[in-house]
């Protein structure tokens, strides 16, 4: 990955009650820090949760979605009924400048 401003955009199919997923990042062995704007959260059940921010990158990050409730016990789908299997998370980074 380069340096440069990204369009962020991450995507959940959880289960359970209330809670709330962000990006981090973390650069050049630093902690990971909260990529400002990419926290989003419900109070619903089983459901998709997205997420989307623009934020500077350095080359060489790691980019991680992370959930930052503690409220309750939380499952990322893997499979829908009947056994069919899904991308459970995703996260889709756009170079824009």
């Amino acid at each position: 990955m380069e340096s440069g401003f990204y369009d962020l955009r991450w995507e959940v199919y959880k289960s359970g009650y209330d809670s709330a997923f962000a990006l981090f990042f973390e650069s050049g062995g630093t902690a990971p820090v909260l990529v400002p704007g990419s926290n989003y959260g419900a109070m619903a059940h089983d459901e998709i949760y997205q997420g989307q921010a623009i934020a500077f990158l350095a080359a060489g990050g790691v980019l991680t979605l992370n959930r930052i409730d503690t409220l309750s016990t939380q499952t990322i789908f893997n499979q829908i009924s009947g056994g069919t299997f899904v991308t459970g998370a995703s996260i889709v980074l756009l170079k824009i400048g």
